[in-house]
């Protein structure tokens, strides 16, 4: 036991692994076929998970040219005083990536406000409840290309999360993504919802997990604890996330950085 023990203190919150995760669809539009969407999930920035990690985590993602970045919520071990200096090392991400962010249970930890404030005034686009209509990459911006839409939902634990406000005004027609970050909001998806994947985190794929087994309770269903996995009606990947909390350590469940690429089935193969 000391051995998986050592190896899971080593990596955790000082490396991660970059998870390459294609999904496929044919109602993606062609123009979006290859789309990239880096996956920042639990960095939980503080006692634990330092600023100089962050920082790498940063220059891996900006490092790859994504398309766009989204943060899954606890970014941070709580709003004070960490939101301040988080904000500061997500900025370089924001000037260049269209980056978009949801809340987790950890930023309602103390003042939800200040971390709001703070990641809103570095660039980052936080969605609460609402959605984002991402144009084609490369193309018009006046509409002639067709949009995919990402949705963000409030925290499951301490927010007040709404499907229905956050996909309000999306075409059916439309591709759709949903950030959340509890996996078990997609509880809330209604029988005829018309979302096209799920990305979540929280549940840092059990943190500690000895042959497939954890002795956490993060999840109701634990198809969801990590990886691509059938939701209801919709694929959900689940990111491991890539810091931890409660013990500094993981073990069989290392820190990952997932790059999301998206492909249309309708595209030409060549």
């Amino acid at each position: 036991m000391i051995g998986p023990i050592r190896f899971g203190a080593l990596h955790a919150g000082s490396a991660f692994e970059v998870t390459e995760v294609t999904i496929a669809s044919d109602r993606l539009p062609v123009g979006f076929d290859g789309f990239r969407l880096a996956v920042l999930a639990d960095l939980h920035m503080g006692r634990r998970v330092g600023p100089g990690f962050v920082r790498r985590v940063v220059e891996e993602v900006r490092g790859r040219r994504p398309d766009a970045a989204l943060l899954l919520g606890d970014m941070v071990e709580r709003p004070e005083p960490y939101a301040h200096t988080f904000a500061e090392l997500i900025a370089p991400l924001a000037e260049h990536i269209p980056t978009y962010a949801v809340l987790g249970n950890h930023e309602y930890f103390g003042l939800s406000c200040v971390y709001r404030r703070c990641i809103r005034a570095a660039g980052v686009d936080l969605l609460v409840n609402e959605h984002r209509l991402i144009p084609c990459p490369g193309g018009p911006t006046d509409g002639g290309e067709p949009a995919i839409a990402l949705a963000g939902l409030d925290d499951l634990s301490d927010g007040r999360p709404s499907v229905r406000a956050a996909m309000e005004g999306i075409g059916r027609d439309t591709f759709s993504m949903l950030a959340v970050h509890h996996p078990d909001l997609v509880a809330h998806l209604p029988p005829n919802h018309s979302v096209d994947l799920v990305l979540a985190g929280h549940t840092h794929g059990g943190q500690v997990r000895l042959f497939g087994w954890t002795p956490l309770k993060i999840t109701r269903d634990p198809t969801y604890l990590g990886g691509l996995v059938d939701g209801p009606g919709v694929p959900i990947y689940v990111s491991r996330g890539l810091g931890m909390t409660g013990l500094s350590l993981r073990i069989g469940a290392d820190p990952e950085l997932p790059i999301i690429t998206l492909r249309s089935t309708k595209a030409v193969p060549g």
